[in-house]
């Protein structure tokens, strides 16, 4: 298990000018530059998908599509897996040399600058997970109303916001871990804060994909065609006028409806005959 480092030796570390641990443009860079990436990268896609959302982002299967959502959707799947593999790599292998060293005060004063640099990237960066892009997805629903797991919604909020959600909250985690191991080391205990923070990243996107599965799974469920003959039937029990069951209601289109006898005899002229009823026939 590492230790907690102690005390260094009293060694001055120069900084250039505006370059010091607390200065803005020093050791604070990082809290202007980490959102501003994340804010730049959603507002191009946003900017982007004005113009062709619904023309060539509307039909996954056509070629132009596959030349340009379906490529934005490759970078973001291989981007988010390289960039986090390697991140958190270099993170517990460079930590696990340095989180024993002692450093002199100035250095562990930027270490946090550069912490909360970090948490302001996550800050922005899970709003626009789970605000921005959901939203427009939202209102992809309400105009679309079914979907498939890639619309030009689904693809920068599933696999590219999501996932760097993940990889910020549990890389932010690593670096306290081993670059300020006074106050994250592992003589601390794992805290409450990260256990939350990390949780929330990963049930957000679980949850998300489970409300996206569910939607898209029933919607096939109530337009899926009869599992007898293969006919196609429309939502509400009628046959599509493409469909072989022709203009009028089959007994194989009904397979999706509890009560269609019920129905078909009322249309039919005739009252469902009830138990009593047919006693009394008798």
């Amino acid at each position: 298990m590492a230790q907690v480092a102690t005390a260094a030796p009293d060694r001055a570390v120069e900084s250039k000018p505006g370059r010091g641990p607390i200065d803005w443009w020093g050791g604070h860079r990082l809290t202007f530059i980490g959102p501003l990436v994340f804010i730049v990268i959603a507002a191009a896609i946003r900017i982007w998908q004005q113009g062709n959302a619904w023309t060539i982002g509307i039909d996954a299967s056509s070629p132009g599509f596959t030349r340009t959502y379906r490529v934005l959707f490759y970078s973001e799947v291989l981007s988010s897996g390289i960039i986090g593999f390697w991140w958190w790599t270099y993170l517990i292998k460079k930590g696990r040399k340095i989180v024993d060293v002692a450093v002199p005060h100035e250095v562990e004063v930027r270490r946090i600058a550069n912490f909360w640099g970090l948490i302001s990237t996550i800050s922005v960066e899970l709003t626009i997970m789970a605000s921005f892009w959901p939203n427009e997805d939202g209102s992809w629903h309400q105009t679309a109303v079914r979907d498939t797991a890639l619309t030009p919604a689904h693809i920068p909020m599933f696999f590219l916001f999501f996932p760097f959600g993940i990889i910020l909250t549990v890389g932010t985690y690593l670096y306290g871990r081993y670059w300020l191991p006074k106050v994250y080391g592992a003589a601390m205990g794992f805290p409450w804060s990260f256990f939350l923070l990390i949780s929330a990243s990963v049930t957000e996107m679980m949850q998300v994909a489970m409300n996206e599965w569910v939607t898209a799974s029933g919607s096939r469920r109530r337009s899926s065609p009869s599992r007898s003959t293969g006919r196609s039937c429309s939502t509400d029990g009628w046959p599509r006028a493409s469909s072989p069951c022709g203009r009028r209601r089959s007994s194989d289109c009904w397979a999706l409806r509890p009560r269609s006898r019920r129905r078909r005899q009322q249309e039919g002229g005739r009252r469902p005959s009830s138990p009593s009823t047919s006693r009394s026939l008798r």
